[in-house]
């Protein structure tokens, strides 16, 4: 269950809608008023073992509770080495924001063609 259009993290993202989401992640249109800014939030949530309370914090079965958190590290993990990554670049990662339960990778939001829509197998001009 994505998160509400209007959702707050972190005390300045305004969640606006969803725009893209898989097993595992729920991607986001944001808005920052106070930066005056649009980002991409990027939402590690496995739809098929995580629940959201009413409070929009994810929980997890019991059975389930150490195989998430481990996923979740690891997800985290990666996120932070793609920060130092050349790579970060294009994907601008502006921060990892640890709450609810799970963690948002916030992203800068950029023109151009979304990372989903890009086919690899095909060579892109740039």
């Amino acid at each position: 269950m994505e998160l509400s259009p209007m959702v707050v993290l972190a005390g300045k993202y305004i969640i606006l809608n969803l725009l893209y989401s898989t097993d595992y992640l729920y991607v986001y249109l944001a808005k920052a008023p106070s930066l005056g800014e649009e980002f991409i939030i990027v939402e590690f949530f496995p739809v098929n073992e995580a629940t959201r309370d009413e409070d929009d914090f994810v929980t997890m079965s019991p059975e389930n509770a150490d195989d998430y958190e481990r996923r979740l590290n690891k997800f985290t993990s990666d996120c932070q080495k793609v920060i130092r990554m050349p790579i970060n670049r294009f994907l601008n990662i502006r921060e990892i924001l640890p709450e609810k339960g799970t963690v948002y990778v916030i992203t800068k939001k950029m023109s151009g063609m979304p990372l989903f829509q890009f086919n690899l197998d095909k060579p892109q001009a740039f």
